[in-house]
């Protein structure tokens, strides 16, 4: 499912370290993009996280990394102890243009 390996970014996200994979095949109707996080159940922060990727985004650079920062600043405020929900719903206000009030239909449009 995912491929092996990953590099860790230096993004300024203080405490939290962050891998990105790709997934090995395209996963057609489903989200080009998602994270899963580790931290602490106690304080509801996260200080790891793994970004997965599909194939797809690689041909579009600019599709890509208007989706990183949707996941960037929801990380962002996860760290800081927020709620999921609540943070989703923010970095969703904060989405840039390109991908702003889309659906999963209309992105995988884009994607092809």
């Amino acid at each position: 499912m995912c491929s092996k390996g990953g590099r860790v970014r230096k993004v300024k996200i203080p405490g939290v370290r962050i891998k990105e994979r790709y997934f090995k095949r395209t996963r057609r109707g489903k989200t080009p993009i998602k994270y899963t996080a580790r931290g602490y159940a106690s304080n509801n922060k996260v200080d790891e996280v793994v970004i997965y990727k599909d194939p797809a985004l690689k041909k579009h650079p600019k599709l890509e990394r208007a989706m990183m920062s949707h996941e960037r600043t929801e990380i962002r405020l996860r760290s800081k102890g927020m709620l999921e929900p609540k943070a989703h719903k923010i970095a969703m206000s904060k989405e840039p243009k390109l991908i702003r009030h889309k659906s999963l239909k209309q992105l995988w449009k884009m994607l092809e």
